[in-house]
């Protein structure tokens, strides 16, 4: 049974180098290289993996830095007045030139972060809400040194800002690639959690999935999912793998409780130093624009038009922009960007956003189920307005019986548009259609043509050319009810904001 559980381990721990990074363990004097073979005598062994993180953690953490942000917050005046013997519960009190009447003193608070040394002349990388907001700014270095802080630029979009501190000579990490991270690779995170006795706290775990689109967090990044334990304090300092070079810029748990649940967010490498590249060289921070409007594959349209699994679809592309000098069209969906998958919409304006304004790159992208690749050169993202999507309508009363059991297959139910509606949802004055509202999760529109609420049908048809245009639910009824069951329907419309969708599904 002993020896059961070393081989086991032994394949554990050789799965581990192949996982690695590249990194090659020791056995006492040898070096080995993931894949090779070689004698059991010459196995790593678990003290092998040990010291792997030992170096890490050795190597890195001189380079790993408490951020300590001072920020101001309103205080609580004293409802007793200046006098009352319970004052001293709140805080000072300043008195209103006016009518003397006590008001309230702003107060100051601090709050805690992590972040890391990339020069050795006081230039650290940290998250933004770190450091957003704050009044002053510490740093507290590895050997317990505290240093005055400046912000030197920050980016928002991907919630990432460089800070520096005067001196010369400090200890830095390196930035890594990660192009060739996968799933399962042992990493590690280095990070202040909770508070700043708990400094330098070494977690390890493993890559947990790749690409994980937070709108919520960032607009443009596109997260390292880990299980290596993060905790509030830990933002702004690095992930790493067992070479000792940053792979991510931990940012985000995801938690019932408010501490680690082995959901942790890191921003990626090649996104951190494009932008602290930019923010040190520039000042600022621009990004990549291509100029279309994506959207998710529907499975149906995906099905109905021969297209691989993932990519984005283009459901309107902006006049005189770099998508519509390569000839890029609606309809047409991308697959790939310099020959790396595209597996969804967030995915694309990620990669795109984080790409100099100027910089060529060759799209693969299918129209009418052939493959096709174009090359064009990305434009400087202008300022954009977001658009308030709206609130769902209620169901229409009055159907007739045939109506509903129609609408009830389809798992939706349709409104009239109304100039209440149309100006409540914000479209156009001239928009026309019929509006779907209370879809159902387990209905054929929504599993297939993953449609939701609010989403304005204008067109309906059995081949994506040649549609029919809708304006009430008569119009949709009557078109819906001349195919047969088994036929792809096409439909394209849109949502609050004008950005035309197709999608597609078949008839049940």
């Amino acid at each position: 049974m002993k020896d059961m559980k070393r081989k086991m381990l032994m394949g554990i721990l050789i799965a581990v180098s192949a996982f690695g990074g590249g990194m090659a363990f020791t056995a006492g004097s040898k070096f080995f290289a993931p894949n090779e073979v070689h004698a059991s005598s010459e196995m790593p062994t678990p003290e092998d993996l040990g010291n792997a993180f030992s170096a890490v953690a050795e190597t890195v953490n001189p380079a790993v830095v408490q951020v300590i942000p001072t920020q101001k917050v309103k205080g609580m005046a004293n409802p007793f007045g200046g006098n009352s013997p319970f004052r001293f519960f709140f805080e000072e009190q300043e008195k209103d030139n006016e009518n003397n009447a006590p008001r309230s003193r702003d107060q100051f608070q601090q709050g805690l972060g992590s972040g890391f040394l990339i020069r050795e002349d006081g230039y650290i990388v940290t998250n933004n809400h770190v450091v957003k907001d704050a009044t002053e700014l510490e740093v507290k270095t590895f050997d317990s040194k505290t240093y005055k802080a400046k912000v030197i630029g920050t980016d928002a979009s991907n919630d990432l800002a460089v800070i520096k501190i005067e001196g010369n000579g400090f200890p830095i990490v390196q930035l890594g690639e990660v192009a060739n991270l996968r799933v399962g690779q042992w990493v590690v995170a280095i990070g202040s959690p909770f508070e700043q006795d708990l400094g330098n706290t070494v977690t390890a775990g493993i890559i947990s999935a790749m690409g994980r689109n937070k709108a919520e967090l960032t607009t443009f990044s596109s997260f390292i999912q880990t299980d290596a334990a993060i905790n509030p304090g830990n933002s702004g300092g690095p992930l790493l793998n067992l070479q000792g070079k940053v792979i991510g810029v931990n940012s985000a748990i995801l938690s019932r409780s408010g501490g680690s649940q082995g959901i942790g967010f890191a921003i990626p490498a090649d996104i951190v130093r494009n932008s602290v590249d930019q923010i040190i060289n520039k000042g600022k921070v621009s990004y990549g624009f291509l100029g279309l409007m994506p959207a998710p594959v529907p499975s149906g349209l995906a099905r109905a038009m021969n297209l691989p699994t993932g990519g984005a679809l283009v459901s309107s592309v902006n006049d005189d922009s770099p998508a519509q000098k390569s000839g890029l069209i609606a309809d047409d969906v991308i697959t790939a960007i310099n020959g790396r998958k595209i597996n969804s919409p967030d995915q694309l304006r990620s990669m795109v956003a984080n790409m100099l304004p100027g910089t060529k790159v060759v799209l693969t992208y299918f129209r009418d189920g052939k493959e096709k690749k174009t090359t064009v050169t990305l434009a400087e993202r202008p300022a954009e307005t977001l658009v308030d999507a709206g609130t769902d309508t209620g169901n229409e009363s009055g159907e007739d019986e045939d109506t509903k059991t129609t609408l009830d297959k389809l798992g939706f139910s349709l409104e009239n548009l109304t100039t209440d509606i149309r100006q409540r949802l914000k479209f156009s004055e001239n928009a026309s259609g019929v509006l779907v509202t209370d879809v159902s999760p387990i209905g054929v529109a929504f599993k297939e043509a993953d449609l939701r609420s609010n989403f304005l049908i204008q067109f309906v048809g059995k081949n994506r050319n040649d549609m029919v245009v809708v304006k009430s639910k008569t119009d949709f009824l009557r078109e819906y009810k001349s195919y047969k069951s088994g036929d792809v329907i096409y439909l394209r419309g849109q949502y609050p904001g004008g950005n035309t969708v197709l999608t597609a599904f078949t008839k049940p």
